[in-house]
């Protein structure tokens, strides 16, 4: 942990602390200025291991969504993106995007999926619900509920 003291000439001294993770965070989007988010993705997988250790996980969602879209395919780095998103996710078009890039057959895409109808709001939301909920499943149904409800006519 650092802590800085700052000296403003109307306030006095004040002190902040600054922990391992704000650094981390700090220079990931410094470095994410300089180079653009792939060439930072590639250097972030080239120090994922020790990187993992000093704190990286404060990350927005978006900031997340960029690492896994561009982490190569059998990244350990494309994983842990995908479980921070999962963590992170609060609205419909989150979860659609967690829902998206989760492995077929996932305990998570179902999860994803139920948050999804959960938070669906209009129309076109239940539709995708619907479109990606099994054949069979009680999610289809409730999402056609839920289409009814809202369909305009």
């Amino acid at each position: 942990m650092i802590i800085v003291q700052l000296i403003s000439p109307s306030f006095g001294i004040k002190s902040r602390t600054f922990t391992m993770e704000d650094r981390m965070i700090e220079k990931f989007r410094k470095l994410v200025d300089q180079v653009g988010i792939v060439l930072t993705v590639k250097i972030l997988e080239k120090k994922y291991r020790e990187l993992s250790n000093e704190g990286i996980s404060s990350l927005t969602f978006s900031e997340w969504k960029d690492v896994y879209k561009y982490a190569s395919s059998d990244s350990e780095l494309k994983e842990f993106a995908l479980q921070e998103m999962s963590e992170l996710a609060k609205t419909f078009s989150e979860w659609k995007d967690v829902y998206k890039y989760a492995s077929s057959d996932s305990e998570l895409k179902e999860f994803a999926l139920q948050k999804m109808l959960e938070l669906a709001k209009t129309f076109s939301e239940c539709k995708d619900v619907y479109k990606y909920a099994s054949s069979d499943s009680e999610l289809k149904e409730f999402a056609f509920q839920k289409m009814s409800e809202l369909a305009d006519f």
